[in-house]
């Protein structure tokens, strides 16, 4: 059919039929086009039809509807193969199919395709993928499964969709096939292969620090295992900052989250992993968390997957409610200090005001605004196991964020995200968390 026959059936609002999605990119182009200008199109009015399982018409269509009216386009192609399905995301035809038939709106957003400047393992691009694996019309194949792992999970493509499209927990689900079929990348293989030796590793540093192993009834102060895995003295300082400035708190290093493991495609072991954690937890107080990823795998991710959890609160958001127990203006003579929206705490947990609130208690002055703040915030490229799938978009988005902290002329930049200071610490900057900043008050000196 030629592009113009597809204008004029545009034209024509006949009687709604069963419909199914146009694949063809110009007819797509000319569709959307076509609603902008003459059905006043918004992404809300698409409504998406579910094909049969099997797909045996060679008239394919899609459907827009709007307030008062519905049209129809109808285009003639070949017969597609309707093999290879993905059983395992059955769940998510709406989710991969909102984005497969979506123009992109949320291409700008997509950390790893901006600095890669490939569609193909962008937000949209691998939910296309993802849609036509499922559909049967792509064969799957580790290569295509393997785009799954492209991605952070930093959710920005979802703050930027008008659906509000579930995008990250779909390519969790699509890991979680690509693992049990045996084509994760070898890198996930090796990662899971070196858990058990990371926990042993996590249970000493634990006891070194006087984690607790039993179940506290006061405030619980749960580090997550990035911190005990990797910085003991700055975790026991911590620790001891929060102590003298908030009172006592019982100190849980030793268990994880399982957040790492959720994002490698181990359901299982992430559902294992956080039903021990809650059991430590469920007669504590108060449940207070360093991590701001860890906070957000613990309540959103267990919560999403019918786990029970406990009510949890982000460091931030504690010390800001609290922060009239710290010195007003200690650390007037640092900075200026920026402010890095950290994914999970400010898309994830909509936390942004907290970090700011402490800052400008601390120094008298506000932070430094970076040009993409809140919403809209920079990803370090440290979630999602990214680094060990793709180190080089995973340095690149570094450098990206790197540079922008650099040009907003701030000496220091304050994260809510343990990850994102040791990535921007290696990028040369001074970078800090609401953490620290409690560690060099109790110091009494410039870190």
């Amino acid at each position: 059919m030629r592009l113009l026959d597809v204008f004029d059936r545009l034209g024509n609002h006949a009687k709604p039929v069963r419909t199914y999605p146009v694949r063809t990119l110009h007819v797509t182009i000319a569709f959307a086009v076509r609603c902008f200008v003459e059905f006043r199109w918004k992404p809300e009015n698409f409504v998406y039809h579910r094909p049969p399982d099997r797909l045996t018409p060679r008239r394919l269509s899609a459907s827009v509807a709007t307030r008062s009216q519905r049209a129809s386009v109808w285009v003639t192609i070949d017969d597609l193969p309707m093999t290879h399905r993905l059983p395992m995301l059955a769940g998510r035809e709406d989710a991969t199919r909102a984005c497969a038939y979506c123009p992109k709106l949320c291409r700008p957003a997509c950390p790893v395709a901006t600095v890669t400047g490939n569609d193909a393992v962008s937000a949209w691009g691998i939910m296309a993928s993802l849609a036509s694996q499922a559909e049967g019309t792509e064969p799957a194949s580790a290569e295509r499964l393997g785009r799954a792992y492209a991605c952070t999970g930093c959710d920005a493509c979802q703050s930027h969709c008008e659906l509000d499209n579930p995008v990250a927990e779909t390519l969790r689900d699509a890991r979680s096939q690509a693992l049990a079929a045996g084509v994760a990348p070898a890198t996930v293989s090796a990662f899971l292969a070196s858990v058990p030796l990371r926990d042993e590793r996590v249970r000493d540093h634990a006891r070194q620090v006087g984690s607790t192993t039993d179940r506290p009834t006061g405030v619980a102060l749960v580090s997550g295992c990035s911190l005990a895995a990797t910085d003991v003295p700055r975790l026991a300082a911590m620790h001891r900052a929060f102590e003298r400035w908030f009172g006592e708190a019982a100190l849980v290093a030793d268990l994880c989250c399982g957040g790492s493991l959720l994002d490698a495609g181990d359901v299982e072991g992430f559902r294992a992993r956080s039903a021990a954690l809650t059991d430590r937890l469920r007669a504590a107080s108060a449940v207070v968390v360093l991590d701001s990823g860890c906070a957000h795998a613990m309540s959103t991710l267990a919560s999403r997957r019918g786990l029970e959890t406990v009510a949890v609160e982000t460091l931030e958001a504690f010390v800001a409610r609290s922060v009239r127990r710290l010195p007003e203006g200690a650390l007037a003579d640092r900075g200026p200090f920026a402010v890095h929206d950290a994914c999970k705490l400010g898309r994830g947990a909509g936390q942004y005001d907290a970090p700011r609130t402490v800052i400008e208690h601390l120094t008298g002055r506000p932070p430094v605004e970076l040009r993409d703040r809140r919403e809209h915030a920079r990803c370090s490229g440290g979630g999602g196991l990214l680094p060990r799938t793709h180190s080089a978009i995973a340095d690149a988005m570094s450098d990206e964020l790197a540079e922008s902290v650099r040009a907003s002329g701030a000496s220091a930049v304050v994260t809510g995200c343990p990850t994102s200071r040791a990535r921007l610490e290696r990028q040369g900057l001074e970078a800090f968390t609401v953490a620290d900043l409690l560690c060099d008050l109790s110091r009494g000196t410039s870190k």
